[in-house]
């Protein structure tokens, strides 16, 4: 990770995260998927505990926290306060974060072709693996962007 800073929520309003729709190259690409998006969910949650638009303890106290739960409390947070979720990189005009499996994501392999993501070669090879940068320009319009891409869907969880 390089040392630049990355503001997720300026008091304002939340970066938004940006992942892909699906993935479809390998034999367990949906499952992958569903993991990395629970795992987004579970981000976009956390960070709206950190800023107030989720009560903490509510969600401590919760025996069956099941997907549609989380998307509930999701749904019914203060909408500035946690991060927007969308599944392109284009009318982006912000700040983003983006998240994803390297080989599975349309939109992490768009940055490595372009050169943006040169760091991320070795990850392939990799096991429960992640990179954590920041990436300047992603396109046109994005001005920086913070990139979680991990090796697997664990190495993606864990990043």
């Amino acid at each position: 990770m390089n040392s630049q800073t990355f503001t997720i929520y300026d008091k304002q309003q939340t970066t938004p995260i940006i992942m892909d729709k699906t993935y479809n190259k390998a034999t367990y690409s949906a499952r992958a998927y569903k993991q990395v998006a629970r795992a987004v969910q579970d981000l976009r949650q956390d960070i709206g505990m950190v800023t107030g638009a989720i009560d903490a303890k509510l969600v401590q106290q919760c025996f069956d926290d099941s997907s549609e739960c989380l998307a509930k409390r999701l749904v019914q947070a203060d909408q500035n306060k946690i991060p927007a979720l969308h599944y392109r990189l284009t009318n982006q005009t912000t700040p983003v974060i983006i998240i994803g499996i390297f080989e599975e994501s349309a939109l992490l392999q768009e940055l490595y072709q372009a050169g943006k993501l040169p760091q991320a070669e070795k990850l392939p090879q990799e096991t429960e693996s992640f990179l954590i940068t920041n990436v300047d320009q992603p396109t046109a319009t994005i001005p920086t962007a913070l990139v979680i891409a991990g090796s697997d869907a664990r190495g993606t969880i864990y990043g």
